[in-house]
């Protein structure tokens, strides 16, 4: 075979080859994109379902922030309606343990320690660590009972604080609302 006859059929390989090639590669990159499109959907859900778990948890957290320190939306509130909220919260809390970390467990804790004094006796509710002062309860003397009297508001501030920033790094957020 002359060297103009191997040029001639090395030529032909090389054409016969080249759309080949190209559709491996094509395959192997719509391949690629198809995973890295299921990769980012996943990622997606996955910050969806820790907004929701986050706002399930923040939302009735700041509400017993803002009655304890005379904020927001306290005026709204009633003792039961306090004491439900946090009937809720430690349903979530309890219920999402294995996806806590131990110091947001702990915190949690430290949290409502700061704000309610619990185990109080048999099919008692637990107590507000706050007073009747300012209060729609003030002066029934059936709702008062639900209260402590003490000004527990710098503790329970403090404890917010840690157990949100807390929340929201177990979540996956960083503390200016970003993914880590």
């Amino acid at each position: 075979m002359s060297t103009a006859d191997q040029i001639a059929l090395a030529s032909v390989i090389v054409s016969a080859l080249t759309p080949i090639a190209l559709i491996g590669v094509g395959y192997w990159l719509d391949r690629r994109i198809k995973h890295v499109e299921g990769s980012f959907e996943k990622e997606r859900h996955l910050v969806e379902v820790r907004l929701e778990l986050y706002r399930e948890i923040a939302f009735k957290l700041n509400d017993l922030f803002a009655y304890f320190n005379f904020v927001g939306l306290w005026k709204e509130l009633v003792c039961h309606e306090v004491i439900k909220r946090k009937r809720e919260l430690d349903r979530h809390v309890y219920a999402y343990r294995p996806i806590f970390s131990d110091e947001f467990f702990t915190k949690y804790v430290a949290f409502t320690n700061a704000a309610f004094v619990t185990n109080t006796g048999w099919r008692r509710d637990a107590m507000l660590r706050t007073f009747t002062e300012h209060r729609s309860e003030h002066g029934n003397e059936e709702l008062m009972s639900c209260f402590t009297q003490e000004d527990n508001r710098s503790e329970i501030r403090v404890a917010y604080e840690e157990l949100l920033a807390c929340l929201a790094d177990n979540l996956g957020f960083s503390g200016k609302g970003e993914l880590q």
